[in-house]
């Protein structure tokens, strides 16, 4: 995400089309993107994008890249067989929207992508009213029916629920802080939050969230054009698990889709994704089983990248059709490291 002030020295390098010409010095690298879930219209959560913005992008990577399956793209990678330009496209989690939404944008526009399904999320066995538990959050909070709460024993302090923005940003507040807990400690704390916004979410707070049923992934399975990945069974963050754990959660997240599609996923995505959330033992675990795993890590990827570090660009909410042409060309990597990242 940009700050206002880069926003506006961003555009001005792309009305200057300065990015072409940076995008012409990375054409022999793979971008990967990561996107979460498609929305039908605006909801203001950066992991749902409008439906709108999404089919701009799908359209404008269908024209002036060329689409490949992260599957491919894997194995052309090291021996530098690419064609240049090219993407692909990644989904983390496996929400609903994947199949009802993105699918069928995806195959008008004839882009193969990869959906990273977490096991428990699919089966509906989240404690968290089956959902990802920073979903889970933002619809407890977006349900409130308080103005104020306060969670001054997690070091946040109070918070004014007044309207749907002041609720984003309560909701980017918490799940920051709560990332960071043990998973007991933030089963707890979400039910504090949970008794402090006044109960259960509202049903209609909850339809965007949704997963996947094992049903609707098995017919994406099916799709010519998607693959389904692995991303663990509950999502956690693995460099915080005893190594036991961590094992059983990479194992069992491929045993479970194998049973269930018949057909043993190859691919892996880090739960949070950053340098912090794996290390060289958990790369080790994944390689055993997987042919390549995604980070979080935003760059690009060449020859030398390693399969089991792969970085991939984020793409949220926020991000116009302008900003999107300048992340893929790699201007604004290149700016932000003499501009810096603040």
């Amino acid at each position: 995400m940009l700050t206002l002030i880069k926003k506006v020295v961003f555009f001005l390098i792309y009305l200057s089309h300065l990015w072409v010409l940076v995008r012409r010095t990375n054409r022999r690298k793979l971008i990967i993107l990561m996107y979460h879930g498609i929305s039908e219209d605006e909801v203001g959560v950066w992991t749902q994008v409008a439906r709108q913005r999404f089919e701009q992008q799908m359209a404008y990577v269908s024209n002036a890249y060329r689409p490949v399956s992260l599957e491919k793209a894997a194995k052309l990678l090291p021996v530098d067989s690419l064609e240049d330009g090219s993407v692909a496209v990644t989904f983390d989690d496996g929400f609903r929207n994947n199949k009802t939404i993105a699918l069928p944008i995806l195959t008008r526009y004839r882009v193969p992508a990869t959906i990273y399904v977490t096991t428990s999320f699919i089966g509906g066995e989240s404690p968290f009213g089956g959902l990802i538990w920073t979903d889970y959050v933002f619809s407890l909070l977006l349900s409130a029916d308080k103005e104020n709460i306060d969670l001054s024993e997690y070091e946040l302090g109070g918070f004014r629920l007044t309207d749907r923005r002041s609720r984003v940003a309560a909701k980017e507040a918490i799940c920051r802080r709560f990332k960071h807990l043990s998973d007991s400690e933030r089963k707890a704390a979400i039910g504090v939050l949970s008794e402090r916004t006044g109960g259960e979410p509202r049903e209609e707070e909850l339809a965007v969230f949704q997963p996947m049923s094992w049903d609707e992934v098995r017919e994406v399975a099916d799709s010519e054009l998607l693959t389904i990945g692995a991303h663990t069974v509950g999502h956690p963050i693995l460099t915080r698990l005893p190594r036991e754990r961590m094992i059983e959660e990479i194992t069992a997240s491929q045993a479970v889709i194998k049973a269930e599609t018949d057909r043993p996923p190859m691919l892996f995505a880090y739960p949070n994704g950053t340098r912090d959330d794996f290390n060289e033992e958990i790369k080790a675990a994944v390689a055993e089983l997987y042919t390549c795993a995604v980070s979080t890590i935003e760059g690009f990827n060449d020859t030398g990248t390693d399969l089991y570090e792969l970085r991939r660009f984020g793409i949220g909410n926020d991000m116009p059709l302008w900003e999107f042409k300048l992340r893929l060309s790699g201007t604004v990597e290149l700016f932000e490291r003499i501009l810096g990242r603040t």
